[in-house]
């Protein structure tokens, strides 16, 4: 029979495993975020576009990943392995310099405007900001609009 100090005892170090487990994890998560802070700082868009779009595109990536990871789980194996930051960032900023060609110093601050806040968005609200937030809305419209004029 099991006594009472018995499971007091497993009680509290069942306890202390998961504060471990849980403190452990909040260590790594900190290490890990603290890493991903000290990356490549981002340019200034008015400054260095080029520079901006790089270091942008290579965040923007990984938050799509992170973001839509459950919808890329119901992909076929195949389909999932092509999906990974470097193939999002090689599509993205392929023919960059043309892409960059049509960005007037407005459409350089409202990229900046709209990057920043789908990256500082929670993924719940990710998709949202992209399509809502005034920056990226207006961004859209200018973009347009220099297609059509071309």
């Amino acid at each position: 029979m099991i006594g009472r100090n018995q499971i007091q005892h497993a009680t509290s170090s069942g306890v202390r495993f998961v504060v471990v487990i849980v403190f452990s994890g909040l260590i790594v998560l900190g290490v890990t975020t603290c890493d991903a802070n000290r990356s490549e700082p981002v340019p200034s868009a008015a400054l260095d576009f080029p520079g901006f779009m790089r270091v942008t595109t290579d965040r923007m990536c990984a938050k799509m990943l992170q973001c839509y990871e459950k919808l890329y789980r119901a992909l076929p194996p195949n389909a999932r392995r092509q999906i990974n930051v470097q193939s999002c960032r090689e599509s993205a900023l392929h023919n960059l310099d043309a892409k960059l060609a049509i960005h007037t110093p407005e459409m350089r601050l409202l990229s900046e405007q709209c990057y920043g806040a789908m990256l500082a968005t929670e993924c719940h609200e990710f998709g949202a900001i992209a399509l809502y937030h005034p920056a990226c809305r207006l961004l859209r419209e200018e973009v347009d609009r220099a297609h059509r004029n071309r």
